[in-house]
């Protein structure tokens, strides 16, 4: 079993290799791991976890994320940003596989 501190370290590896949101280079398998991980927090409908793209619904979700916990409601998730450290310290604690 792994300790606190070992814990951390791995919620703060960042997952995502390019930008997410609106405009930005989002590559699938980023939007992939997103989708997943919005469904694991339940934010994000199970059904529509093969999106591999960017939309309106997605970005709103988004959004909606960080306007829930206080950070930059901008839309966009970058590599080891806050909205994605603040995902995988959630993800973590739930024992979620997109968080590994």
């Amino acid at each position: 079993m792994q300790d606190d501190g070992e814990r951390e370290t791995v919620a703060y590896r960042p997952r995502l290799q390019e930008p997410v949101g609106d405009g930005r280079p989002s590559t699938e398998g980023d939007v992939r791991w997103l989708v997943r991980a919005l469904a694991d927090l339940g934010r994000w409908p199970r059904a529509a976890t093969e999106r591999c793209y960017v939309c309106c619904d997605l970005r709103d979700a988004v959004q909606r994320y960080q306007r829930n916990r206080g950070l930059c409601c901008d839309g966009l998730l970058v590599p080891g940003g806050e909205t994605e450290r603040t995902m995988l310290v959630e993800l973590v604690r739930l024992g979620s596989a997109a968080a590994g």
